[in-house]
């Protein structure tokens, strides 16, 4: 069986063209999205949302490559790569991100620094709050 992915990723999983998952998918193997999933993908390895590929929901994994569609925020500690004529509808936060000339994306990009990368939470900075100015004392 040929490989899904150029690079050793380990057991695979194959959502087909003709499948339409409703609910969550979490793994720990690389995922290629051919059909439909409404709901989140968690996946511990890489995914990819090919040409004909929908995914309605969060995205959490390694690298994400999207040729198809995603409607949902993503999470990916590594490469974001949205292809020409792909469609992107969320905010995204990733290591490295390349988007091709053609491609549709609506949302915000955040570059998460690699020290950073394993920690999903991460929250921004609370920012610093101004002293107050002592009132002023008058005698009426």
């Amino acid at each position: 069986m040929a490989r899904l992915f150029e690079k050793n990723t380990g057991p695979e999983v194959v959502i087909t063209e003709t499948t339409v998952v409703k609910g969550n998918i979490s793994t720990k193997s690389a995922i290629r999205i051919e059909g439909q999933i409404v709901g989140n993908v968690s996946s511990e390895n890489d995914v990819l949302v090919n040409m004909f590929g929908k995914v309605e929901g969060e995205v959490v994994c390694n690298d994400l490559t999207i040729a198809g569609s995603v409607r949902g925020n993503i999470y990916a500690k590594g490469l974001l790569t949205v292809h020409e004529n792909a469609e992107l509808v969320g905010d995204s936060t990733a290591t490295s991100i390349h988007v091709e000339p053609g491609a549709n994306y609506q949302g915000k990009f955040e570059i998460l620094h690699p020290e950073k990368q394993n920690n999903k939470n991460v929250k921004p900075a609370k920012k610093k709050e101004q002293p107050k100015k002592a009132k002023e004392e008058s005698d009426g």
